[in-house]
């Protein structure tokens, strides 16, 4: 069987964000898009949730020193871009006139940065992940449960905190990805294409008969993982290799070209509202990228003076 390569989560990458953005632009009236607008952004939450903990552990596992430091440098990557987002947010709400301290009262501060959730959630299972690959001495497996037993208690305790389902439903999925990646070499070695076939023609019929909702984020990881063992790496091309990298700017940014193109330009064409939303985004993810890069390199030259 083939590896889940970087050359697939690069791939990845760049498809998942462009069906977040697709699912919210028709969550906003436009069902033209069709099937992958009406369910593929919860699809692509499933997968990011997975591939955020097998990147994780197989990081771990191939380099246990991968955790010293892990937690500064994985937080300041999520808030860099959260705090360039969140202030872009508020300067076009102060633009538009909308009171943005009863916004904050009525709805908190999650709501000025729509897709922040996935940053707040993912810092929270960074901090598991620390915690236990960093201080309990164990085997990896019983870190790997451990922090899975960490995110689910996340999962059972937020509906009573009153989360939206979708700051915690889409969670287990995170626990996949862990263990297919401490599996990662005797999946490799035990199974041959055609049981992956297998597996993966189950998994869809499950899918197809939708046993149960609350399989989902298990079942599409799973498949995931599974399809991407079967086929070849993939050749990496530059414009894949480009959005790639500036995927998490896209993500977070993703609703301010929205707005603008449906509050402010009125526009009603499915395609137009498609083209303008993906080169805006694409261009202000782009910009945050390059102002992230000066803010670490400055960061990391005060911290290297404060050492001396």
């Amino acid at each position: 069987m083939w590896d889940y390569d970087k050359s697939k989560v690069i791939l990845l990458k760049t498809i998942l964000t462009l069906v977040v953005i697709l699912h919210h632009i028709y969550n906003e009236g436009f069902p033209a898009i069709g099937f992958i607008g009406a369910i593929g952004g919860n699809i692509a939450m499933y997968l990011f949730f997975a591939m955020s903990g097998y990147g994780l552990t197989i990081s771990y596992l191939k380099n246990e020193n991968y955790i010293y430091g892990f937690l500064h440098r994985s937080l300041t990557k999520l808030y860099i871009p959260y705090i360039i987002a969140l202030i872009a947010f508020v300067i076009y709400r102060y633009a538009e006139g909308i009171d943005q301290i009863a916004l904050l009262k009525e709805k908190g501060l999650l709501s000025f940065v729509p897709t922040s959730w996935f940053i707040w959630v993912l810092s929270y299972f960074y901090i598991f992940f620390f915690i236990v690959f960093r201080y309990v001495k164990a085997s990896n497996l019983t870190k790997v449960l451990l922090t899975c037993a960490l995110v689910m208690a996340y999962v059972f305790i937020a509906p009573y905190l009153e989360f939206e389902s979708h700051r915690y439903n889409r969670c287990p999925s995170f626990c996949v990805g862990m263990f297919f990646a401490l599996y990662n070499d005797p999946i490799k070695k035990k199974f041959v294409r055609w049981h992956a076939w297998f597996v993966l023609i189950v998994l869809l019929a499950l899918l197809g008969l939708r046993v149960a909702h609350c399989f989902d984020p298990i079942i599409y990881p799973i498949a995931l993982f599974i399809l991407m063992y079967i086929f070849k790496g993939v050749r990496e091309l530059r414009i894949t290799n480009f959005l790639s990298s500036i995927s998490m700017e896209m993500f977070i940014i993703q609703f301010l070209p929205i707005y603008i193109a449906i509050n402010d330009l009125h526009l009603t064409s499915t395609i137009g509202v498609v083209v303008f939303v993906l080169i805006v985004n694409v261009t202000l993810a782009y910009a945050m990228h390059l102002l992230v890069k000066v803010i670490l390199r400055y960061k990391n030259n005060v911290f290297v003076k404060l050492k001396k």
